[in-house]
């Protein structure tokens, strides 16, 4: 909402304060079919929307962007978790292992949301009322973005586990039924769904969600070996 002086944002002893109009809505619930459905078919539409979004280039960095590989490679090197557990110890082998097969092919990218999540995304009376912290909003790769909201797709503030496979294949159906992913994208998209579940993996380590994330990384961990040998 606009302030007296009309500016949607002002700047008051070094905070920055923005008023938002309140918008009816509960948190996404993805275990419920229709709500991770509905979560897939907007996020379809945010991403060709802001594909075509004729400001886009206000959002580019003043540094290149770095590859998918790049990224993966920076976090192996500086953010994977040193578990013991075999199934992210294989896990974290089978996504190297991909970034050397030098069969993935570049990406075109785009600005993307980079936050599609539970926390972020309002459901009332069978529809989305609001998709949420656009802060985030930078370029990137549309597939990544994907892959990272269909794992992270149930994670509130203070609860980070994963969704259940089936959750995933749901909400990835139905975005795909809107907004096709290309070749390859999809051949991207079992290494994206990988290292992200890796990545929850290890966010809720200790915790009563990490046998669960386990879990999603073994099925990640077979799928992109069965893709691999193809």
């Amino acid at each position: 909402m606009a302030a007296s002086t009309g500016e949607r944002q002002v700047l008051r002893d070094q905070l920055s304060i923005g008023v938002q109009r309140i918008v009816p809505g509960e948190l996404l619930d993805p275990t419920q079919f229709e709500q991770a459905q509905t979560a897939g078919i907007i996020l379809a539409q945010l991403h060709q929307a802001l594909a075509a979004y004729p400001r886009a280039t206000d959002f580019a960095s003043q540094t290149p962007m770095p590859t998918l590989a790049e990224n993966i490679q920076a976090w192996a090197a500086t953010k994977a978790a040193t578990s013991p557990d075999l199934a992210l110890v294989a896990g974290r082998k089978a996504l190297l292992q991909s970034l050397k097969s030098d069969t993935l092919p570049q990406l075109t990218s785009q600005v993307v949301h980079h936050d599609y999540r539970a926390a972020n995304i309002l459901w009332q009376a069978g529809k989305i009322t609001a998709v949420l912290d656009f802060e985030e909003l930078r370029w990137g790769y549309r597939v990544n973005d994907l892959a990272w909201a269909a794992v992270h797709l149930g994670t509130r503030f203070h609860r980070w586990g994963p969704v259940s496979g089936v959750v995933h294949a749901n909400f990835l159906a139905a975005y795909t039924s809107l907004h096709p992913l290309t070749a390859a994208e999809q051949g991207w998209l079992p290494v994206l769904m990988l290292w992200h579940s890796l990545n929850l993996a290890n966010s809720a380590a200790g915790g009563g969600a990490f046998n669960a994330s386990v879990d999603a990384v073994v099925t990640y961990t077979r799928r992109l070996e069965e893709q691999n040998l193809a």
